[in-house]
């Protein structure tokens, strides 16, 4: 069993339900990020221009490496929060993706401002987590694709991961490139998504079975193309 596993992703993609559900079912330790940082006073200060918190991500490290550190043996850790994936000691790093019309209209029901919407979204698009988690995390980081999935097909999914159970077509060269369209007048620059995952998980319910006999595909090459098509939906 992988021990400690940090919960990643953009504002809104569903991390905090993720977690809070997770712990209880598999009796886990649960730690929030942010609540780590205010409890120990890792706030330098507020971003004018952008809104945002600014945590000190070193001493943020040592906080929860202390933690880590002292976890008992046969206890499993569940740490969430958007900048988890910046600090040491996971297991797994999973980074939850939502399509960016889903995002959108999360975003804007939590009154997130027109800038901090079109931010998030950029980030989302441009899988800034999930490349952040790559470079320190290489082939441990999981990349899921939530936006068809209930939180229960979630939880089995993330649990498959954790138990290094992974149902799911594996494929380290799966790379989708990104481009960013010029911007017009009057309109928003069009930005399609870079997936960069050394393991993408395809919603259960489009994983077939039985590969198709007269293209001459196994069955696993088979999941692989519906995967690649499946990511590129995001594009």
């Amino acid at each position: 069993m992988n021990q400690v596993i940090f919960i990643s992703g953009t504002p809104c993609v569903g991390k905090t339900t993720l977690a809070s559900e997770l712990s209880k079912r598999l009796g886990a330790n649960l730690v929030r990020i942010n609540e780590l940082a205010i409890g120990k006073d890792l706030i330098l200060g507020i971003d004018n221009k952008k809104g945002y918190k600014i945590i000190d991500v070193p001493k943020l490290d040592v906080a929860l490496g202390e933690i880590i550190d002292n976890l008992d043996s046969d206890k499993l850790l569940i740490v969430e929060g958007h900048l988890s994936h910046l600090c040491t000691g996971a297991d797994k790093v999973i980074i939850l993706r939502v399509h960016p019309s889903i995002l959108e209209k999360r975003l804007a029901d939590r009154q997130y401002s027109d800038s901090k919407i079109r931010e998030n979204l950029e980030a989302e698009a441009l899988d800034v987590c999930g490349v952040e988690a790559y470079e320190s995390y290489g082939s441990d980081v999981c990349e899921i694709d939530v936006s068809d999935l209930s939180i229960d097909e979630t939880i089995n999914y993330v649990a498959d991961v954790i138990f290094d159970k992974i149902m799911s077509v594996q494929d380290t060269e799966l790379k989708l490139d990104y481009t960013v369209a010029p911007k017009k007048a009057g309109q928003k620059s069009i930005v399609k998504l870079n997936f960069n995952m050394p393991v993408y998980i395809l919603p259960q319910s489009k994983i077939v079975s039985v590969a198709d006999s007269d293209d001459g595909k196994t069955l696993d090459e088979t999941n692989l193309e519906i995967a690649k098509q499946n990511a590129l939906i995001f594009a």
